[in-house]
């Protein structure tokens, strides 16, 4: 019986023993779960949103260096439209200033060229011509057409850099004042010409009937060449007018380029 009761109680204390320390596990257990839940439930709510401000840092200034590399693109863009812009203002000003200047050139060279036509016709003079010399009444004419031929080149030329309504009408009516003397003057030469063989191949033997008929072809050279002068006055009348007209013009149009 003693020993039964010894042995009951000797196993007694080690079963209490192990059973606060069950209990004590099991403290720490739940102790253990309920910091793992609240570090689970910070992370869940704190980690998301560090990470969301920081995709939002990144995002945002990944935004910044967007919109600086768009902001440089479109400056880089507008420098370069800027520099094409005065380059364009530069040759335009240029070729603005060349085309002014050729101009210029032109009217001295078509003011030049027909002087020289125009005085060629008015100043040329029947006297000391004869059947020996009558070529040189020829090449006179050949030159009439060049000077005129080089009047109307410059003509030409001007006409592509300058466009004014009455510069084109006082040139027109100019022109066609000088080719009327022209005409005057052809028509008078070639009746002069033809005068000059007719008194020169007379087939006439006798000296005196000659004498007559030579006299005779002479006072219509003389009627030929008078009423050649006759014409040219009044007509050279008309051309000092309308040369005064247009040379005024010209100056004119000169100084506003100047």
């Amino acid at each position: 019986m003693f020993k039964k009761v010894i042995a009951k109680n000797r196993y007694k204390p080690y079963t209490s023993t192990l059973g606060t320390i069950m209990t004590d596990t099991s403290t720490y257990i739940i102790i253990l779960q309920v910091i793992i839940l609240i570090a689970v439930y910070i992370f869940r709510n704190s980690i998301p949103t560090f990470l969301k401000e920081k995709a939002k840092n990144i995002a945002t200034k990944q935004d910044i260096g967007k919109i600086t590399n768009e902001i440089e693109s479109v400056k880089s863009e507008f420098n370069k439209d800027l520099a094409i812009l005065k380059t364009n203002l530069s040759l335009k000003s240029q070729s603005n200033f060349s085309i002014q200047e050729k101009k210029r050139i032109l009217i001295y060279e078509l003011v030049e060229t027909f002087n020289t036509w125009l005085y060629s016709i008015v100043n040329f003079s029947f006297s000391g011509y004869n059947i020996q010399n009558i070529g040189e009444i020829k090449t006179h004419r050949k030159n009439l057409e060049k000077y005129k031929l080089d009047f109307n080149v410059i003509e030409n030329k001007l006409n592509i850099v300058y466009n004014n309504k009455e510069f084109d009408e006082l040139k027109r009516d100019l022109t066609i004042a000088t080719l009327e003397i022209q005409y005057i003057l052809d028509q008078a030469i070639s009746a002069y010409e033809l005068k000059l063989y007719e008194k020169h191949h007379l087939e006439i033997e006798d000296y005196y009937e000659r004498t007559v008929a030579q006299n005779e072809i002479q006072t219509k050279i003389f009627d030929i060449t008078g009423k050649y002068y006759d014409d040219m006055k009044e007509e050279y009348k008309n051309i000092v007018r309308l040369n005064s007209i247009f040379t005024e013009f010209l100056k004119t149009e000169l100084e506003k380029d100047i």
